[in-house]
């Protein structure tokens, strides 16, 4: 493996996974194949819990149990997509509030608290006059 810092995801987009599960199945989807995936984990739980065979409450029990962890498996994974969505979302709004800030200290004739490399002019006096 010649790039082993490399992500494997990060060679990945929507348009290449969508294309990839046509290829191996007519009509899969991301959805099918989390649908899939939670019923798979979920058999599986219910099958190694309810070996024992119990009565019919215990049963009940065991399976709001096998079912909470699933959607807990799920939503889990729905929410580090959102939470990496949001930090796309959020960087551009930091480098708007930087330059919105500089614009208002170039206005009051202020050096910017970053030059135009974006680097920081923490070396300069910042309350200095800007000509």
């Amino acid at each position: 493996m010649e790039h082993l810092n490399e992500s494997l995801f990060d060679k990945l987009d929507t348009s290449t996974l969508k294309a990839h599960l046509k290829a191996l199945m007519p009509g899969l989807t991301a959805k099918v194949l989390n649908t899939y995936n939670a019923s798979i984990t979920l058999d599986d739980m219910l099958n190694k819990d309810m070996s024992s065979g119990g009565n019919l409450g215990e049963n009940v029990v065991v399976y709001n149990q096998a079912n909470k962890e699933v959607i807990i498996i799920c939503n889990h994974q729905r929410k580090s997509r959102m939470m990496r969505l949001n930090e796309k979302i959020e960087e551009p709004k930091c480098v708007v509030e930087e330059l919105e800030t500089d614009l208002g200290r170039v206005r009051k004739g202020k050096r910017p608290l970053k030059g135009s490399d974006g680097k920081s002019n923490e070396n300069l006096n910042h309350e200095t006059q800007y000509y």
